[in-house]
Formats: structure tokens, C-alpha cells, sequence
């Protein structure tokens, strides 16, 4: 069963864990599962900011990389499910799932978002239309690099922030 837009959702926000620059533990993944329906960008908008700031992201990257995720997810219901504006119970699932890991040098860490569904990609019958096709180009301006692969299992786009500061742990 597809998690609802109303579980799981803590609305306070989590204290952000202490950790010694020597501490090898790893830090909070996210990872959900949504329906794929047209209120899953919400979701996914939601869920994924709530992360950003419990790893204590830059509030511009955070912007950013919750654009790029909710123009996936949107893909992932239009494109890959193509569901239909007041269509509901669309079989099928898209799995959200971000990753904090170290960046380039010790002093730098970046986000591995990835978003992937179970659909078939189809193009939009309106692709022609001038005033669509930029969801592709906001997500790759809204991250360092950007992936998809698409085959008969579904599709897959991971999503790499640019690098920021780590961040200074008490000793």
C-alpha cells in the first residue's frame, strides 16, 4: 500500500543530531514512497524540505533542489503513469530517496537525490506546445549534475547538489 499524504508527518521540526567530525556514523538518509497522483509533488515538496533542513541545508540549494524533485515527480505522473488531471488510484509507485554525502574535500558535503518510477515514459500529446518541455532544464539548472535512465522497468533521474560547507560539529 501507497503511504498517504498524511502519514508519517512529524509537524515539528527535528532537532538536528550532534556528531563529532571523528564520528563515522552516517548521516539521515530520506527515503518515501508516493502514488503516483497529481498532489505527490506537494507531498514530495514537503517531505523533502522538512530533510533539507534537518541536515541543516543553504535555504538557495534548498529551493532548488525541492524545484528539481517536484518537476521529477510531476514527470514521473505525467509522463511515466500518464495520469489524467482528476484521475485517482493510478496503479503504480515513486520512490523519493536523498542522500547527505561527503563532497570533493573534507570540508564540502552534497545531496544524491533520486527520483524513480515504475511507469513507461510517453510524451505529452501537446509536446509541440511551446509552453512545455522545460521541466528537463529546471531540474539540470537546479543541480550540479543530473541523470536518467529509462528502460522497460521505469525511469530514474538522480539529482547531485552542488557541493557546500561541511558543517562545524561541537567536540
Amino acid at each position: 500500500m501507497v503511504p498517504s499524504s498524511r502519514d508519517e508527518q512529524s509537524r515539528s521540526v527535528p532537532r538536528v543530531p550532534t556528531r563529532r567530525s571523528t564520528d563515522t556514523t552516517p548521516a539521515p538518509a530520506r527515503s518515501f514512497v508516493l502514488a503516483p497522483t497529481w498532489e505527490s509533488a506537494s507531498i514530495a515538496r514537503e517531505r523533502l524540505h522538512a530533510w533539507l533542513q534537518i541536515i541543516v541545508w543553504p535555504p538557495g540549494q534548498t529551493d532548488d533542489l525541492v524545484l528539481a524533485v517536484s518537476e521529477a515527480v510531476s514527470n514521473s505522473v505525467e509522463h511515466g503513469y500518464r495520469v489524467a488531471l482528476y484521475q485517482i488510484d493510478v496503479e503504480g509507485h515513486i520512490i523519493v530517496t536523498g542522500r547527505l554525502v561527503a563532497g570533493p574535500n573534507p570540508s564540502t558535503r552534497h545531496v544524491v537525490l533520486t527520483v524513480a518510477d515504475g511507469g513507461q515514459w510517453r510524451e505529452h500529446p501537446g509536446g509541440n506546445d511551446a509552453h512545455r518541455g522545460h521541466g528537463m532544464p529546471i531540474m539540470r539548472s537546479c543541480s550540479s549534475t543530473m541523470s536518467v535512465t529509462a528502460d522497460l522497468e521505469g525511469t530514474t533521474i538522480v539529482l547531485t547538489s552542488q557541493p557546500v560547507p561541511a558543517i562545524e560539529q561541537p567536540g
